[in-house]
């Protein structure tokens, strides 16, 4: 079963660089990027296959 939860922490944030990287094989985003934008009315969202991150969207 899938569970979709929002995304706050750093810890979280490094999971979904790590994602970001082995999906996009690409630069993530930076983590202070993505935590400004959850701070000021964004929200990034995590799809969580027991505790693995395996998806998840970005709304700034």
């Amino acid at each position: 079963m899938i569970e979709i939860k929002e995304l706050t922490t750093i810890e979280e944030m490094a999971q979904v660089q790590q994602l970001e990287v082995a999906v996009w094989k690409t630069t993530p985003l930076p983590t202070h990027q993505t935590l400004t934008a959850i701070k000021h009315g964004g929200i990034i969202v995590g799809a969580y296959d027991k505790d693995k991150l395996v998806g998840f969207s970005v709304s700034p």
